[in-house]
């Protein structure tokens, strides 16, 4: 991975903070350790040894290789395309304002970033990134498509998690591109910002008044012009970005298809609640048997074994209840047979689900440590209902 300008240094550290999630290697220059060989040498002899080479290009060109007056990062670039490496390739967008010290000023550099910037265009599908939140929704959208799409799988060997359901890579209709399968999508788009009393309930219930506002500010927002589309994606991403690998980055890749494709968002925050609690009663029951049980039935344990905790339990079985079963949440609500989540349902759910994981958090040091991607670890004398 390499980036052409220090300008682009805080977002690239979160970008490789985020590829370790995803349990891929990244390779940068900073982690390289002394070597007696020249600097580009152990750059190019990185990049022979990786399975997929990211480049992202700021408004500056970046350190130059004296013997060749090529920057660090095109020769990589260069070395890569030689070899056949996939490459994702990342613009900052000339759209956003920055500071002038973000900007080449040296006129020979700059015209040797144009003529690198015209070759990326030409030869790749370029992604252009507006800030740090925009270009880490993108990276790890991609690598995620990567990763479920088995692209060059002999080349990667990448071992895919198992779902608990089936779903398509794509929502799209086999034969009709660019039309979304209708499975998936949200309700009419007259009803988009309609919601269900229950979710409303459990919503003002456990938000604040601010964090209820902005919710219902983004639902308008996801369903207003392309760019405010795009803003509110790239928020709901930012909300939903703490570990663990999975499933929220699962649901941070299904997040680019809102407002038309809520179910499988959804369900992954349904999946990333589910680990918590389970932590949870593991960490009180030391009984390996939750892992095997339904939310519902792991949401009674948590109630049995954390009884001072009986609101967050009745807020988890409510939950359960909509995002499941929502057929059987109340005789008073007319959900069809396949409820398709409305827009503003969706916003919702999303923030009602990362306010739940920090409360449950907050309650139990393994759930911490499974949101954390740590490994659950029991000390044994601390095994005791609180």
């Amino acid at each position: 991975m390499s980036s052409t300008s220090d300008d682009l240094e805080k977002e690239r550290r979160r970008v490789l903070e985020g590829i370790g999630r995803l349990d891929f290697q990244a390779v940068a220059m900073e982690s390289f350790g002394a070597d007696p060989r020249q600097p580009i040498n152990v750059c190019l002899e990185n990049v022979r040894n990786s399975n997929l080479y990211i480049v992202i290009v700021g408004h500056k060109y970046g350190s130059i290789v004296a013997e060749t007056g090529k920057s660090y990062t095109q020769m990589e670039y260069e070395e890569a395309r030689k070899i056949g490496l996939h490459c994702l390739v990342y613009l900052r967008s000339d759209k956003v304002p920055i500071l002038p010290a973000s900007i080449e000023q040296n006129p020979e550099s700059l015209v040797k970033l144009k003529h690198f910037k015209d070759d990326l265009l030409e030869q790749h599908m370029v992604r252009f990134f507006n800030d740090e939140a925009d270009l880490i929704m993108k990276v790890m959208a991609d690598l995620y498509s990567v990763v479920i799409g088995g692209f060059r799988k002999d080349r990667f060997e990448l071992k895919v998690a198992p779902r608990s359901y089936s779903v398509s890579r794509y929502p799209y209709e086999v034969g009709a591109a660019g039309r979304l399968r209708g499975y998936f999508r949200t309700m009419k788009k007259e009803d988009a910002l309609l919601a269900e009393p229950q979710i409303v309930s459990l919503a003002k219930g456990l938000l604040s008044k601010e964090k209820y506002a902005e919710a219902e500010k983004l639902s308008k927002t996801l369903m207003g012009s392309s760019q405010d589309r795009d803003a509110a994606r790239t928020t709901l991403a930012s909300i939903v970005v703490p570990p663990p690998k999975r499933p929220i980055y699962y649901c941070q890749y299904e997040m680019q298809f809102l407002p038309h494709w809520s179910r499988d968002v959804l369900r992954d925050l349904g999946d990333f609640v589910d680990m918590l609690v389970k932590a949870a009663v593991y960490e009180k029951t030391n009984a390996a048997d939750v892992f095997d049980r339904t939310l519902a039935q792991t949401v009674n344990q948590f109630g049995q074994h954390l009884p001072s905790h009986m609101q967050l339990v009745n807020w988890l079985r409510e939950y359960n209840q909509l995002l499941y079963s929502p057929k059987s949440a109340s005789e008073r609500v007319p959900y069809p047979d396949q409820h398709r989540f409305t827009v503003r349902e969706t916003v919702l759910i999303i923030f009602v689900t990362m306010h739940l994981a920090d409360k449950i958090t907050a309650i139990s040091r393994m759930a911490a440590l499974v949101r954390q991607d740590k490994p659950m670890r029991l000390d044994r004398t601390d095994n005791t209902e609180s």
